[in-house]
């Protein structure tokens, strides 16, 4: 697994969802951070309204990284027997996987924006076990809002169908 250079964001995003007030202090704050760059440092290669344009995406980012993260938590618990062979994606922005009998969940250094904020869960577990397979979906988030204990159970149930269909071989 790759080191993780993302752990400002990480905390960021740890800390829960963006409450409307910090909203505004966001936008006040990247805002004023902009102009400072472009009157401090002529040789600043964005005008003031670059940073600006990409807040309403951040906040998004933060929710739906926050769900995300909740939805991974609880399909790394119900799959607590196969973790030490399991490596589970969710977006390609969460990363799990057990390193030296340590459980790790990293955000990646690189994700893409449109996918984390697309209303959708990416989901993709790999199996290394005695039997190897992939097992990948994907899940809207919003039928995740109204019941995520019954997503993850029907996540589970593929899991354990694919398993037993690769362990029979």
């Amino acid at each position: 697994m790759d080191i993780e250079n993302t752990k400002d964001l990480r905390t960021w995003i740890d800390r829960g969802i963006v409450s409307d007030d910090e909203v505004v202090y966001i936008d006040i704050i990247i805002k004023a951070f902009s102009e400072y760059m472009t009157a401090v440092d002529p040789e600043y290669q964005y005008n003031k309204t670059f940073l600006k344009d990409f807040i309403p995406a951040f906040i998004l980012s933060n929710k739906m990284l926050n769900t995300k993260k909740v939805f991974l938590d609880k399909l790394i618990d119900s799959l607590q027997e196969y973790k030490e062979n399991l490596r589970i994606e969710i977006d390609n922005a969460w990363v799990y996987e057990q390193k030296g009998g340590e459980d790790r969940v990293v955000l990646s250094n690189v994700f893409s924006k449109s996918k984390v904020n697309s209303g959708k869960i990416y989901y993709q577990i790999k199996y290394a076990g005695a039997c190897s397979f992939v097992l990948a979906g994907n899940i809207k988030i919003e039928e995740l809002e109204k019941g995520i204990d019954n997503k993850i159970e029907e996540v589970v149930d593929l899991f354990l169908d694919r398993f037993s269909e690769n362990d029979e071989k």
